[in-house]
């Protein structure tokens, strides 16, 4: 039961964390270019 309600929690944060890209994308489209750049560099270092 507990790994279910944090399993829940984890998607609701990621649902939140992609809301706020989007409309982070459609505000600044400059500045959110730059950003997933960065985004994919980490991520090749991981």
């Amino acid at each position: 039961m507990l790994l279910r309600r944090h399993r829940e929690k984890e998607q609701a944060a990621s649902e939140k964390q992609e809301q706020k890209a989007i409309e982070e994308k459609s505000e600044k489209p400059k500045k959110s270019k730059g950003k997933k750049k960065q985004e994919e560099d980490s991520e090749k270092q991981e």
